[in-house]
C-alpha cells in the first residue's frame, strides 16, 4: 500500500510540474515575441534618427528647423552648466559619443 502512495505521489507532483513547465514555456514565448517586438521598434528608430541626420548633415547653420528636429530641450542652470535634452533615441546618442 505504501508503494502506491508514493506512486500517487509522484504522478501528482510530475503532473504539477508538468503544468507549471507548459505555463512558463508560454510566458517566455510571449516575452520573446515582446523582446522581438521592441527590438524592432528601437531598430526603426535609430534608422528613422540615421536617415534625418543625413538628410542635415551638410548644412552650415542651425536652424530653428533643424533644432526642433534634434533639440528637445535645453536647461541652462548657471552660465558654465548647459544641458541638452535630445529628441534622438538613446542608442543614437551612444552611438554619436562614441
Amino acid at each position: 500500500m505504501a508503494g502506491e502512495l508514493e506512486k500517487d505521489d509522484y504522478l501528482r507532483v510530475r503532473q504539477e510540474l508538468s503544468r507549471k513547465a507548459e505555463c512558463l514555456d508560454q510566458q517566455i514565448t510571449e516575452v520573446t515575441a515582446k523582446l522581438h517586438e521592441s527590438e524592432a521598434t528601437a531598430d526603426d528608430g535609430v534608422r528613422e534618427a540615421v536617415a534625418t541626420m543625413k538628410k542635415y548633415s551638410g548644412e552650415q547653420k542651425l536652424t530653428k528647423e533643424i533644432a526642433d528636429v534634434f533639440i528637445d530641450r535645453i536647461l541652462i542652470y548657471d552660465p558654465k552648466h548647459i544641458e541638452i535634452q535630445w529628441k534622438l533615441p538613446d542608442e543614437v546618442i551612444k552611438f554619436i559619443e562614441g
